[in-house]
């Protein structure tokens, strides 16, 4: 049985509940129309500013709904399985306690999640989003 030390896993459902309000108060973005009125003409100087905020503000919608569904995950994994939380699915060996308190809803641990990873990192500068699980 591996089992986090009850002060990390305090710390860790502290930060997931904290992150779960945060999402749950900023909620979506408002995704503006690119006219008002269907009569209008479009002004052609604003037409691609505001195609491109609802670009950004459409992945950004879709990012925080991913999160969402990790963080309510992870609050679900650790109120169900205390025991095993912080374990990784693949190896069944525990995540470090380090990446844990950065992302308390990872599942794999690093060496699994860059071998099972759609995005082979290659040469290229890795970036956080490359270890999300």
């Amino acid at each position: 049985m591996f089992g986090l030390d009850e002060e990390i896993l305090a710390e860790i459902k502290t930060h997931l509940e904290a992150r779960l309000d945060e999402l749950l108060t900023q909620g979506d973005g408002k995704v503006d129309p690119n006219r008002a009125d269907a009569s209008e003409v479009p002004d052609e100087d604003t037409q691609p500013y505001t195609e491109m905020n609802q670009v950004i503000t459409s992945r950004q919608n879709r990012l925080n709904a991913e999160e969402l569904d990790r963080v309510e995950s992870a609050l679900s994994r650790l109120a169900n399985n205390r025991d095993e939380f912080g374990m990784c699915e693949e190896c069944e060996e525990p995540i470090k306690t380090g990446r844990l308190k950065i992302m308390p809803w990872a599942r794999f641990c690093v060496p699994c999640k860059e071998m099972n990873s759609d995005v082979k990192l290659g040469y290229r500068r890795r970036n956080t989003r490359d270890y999300i699980d």
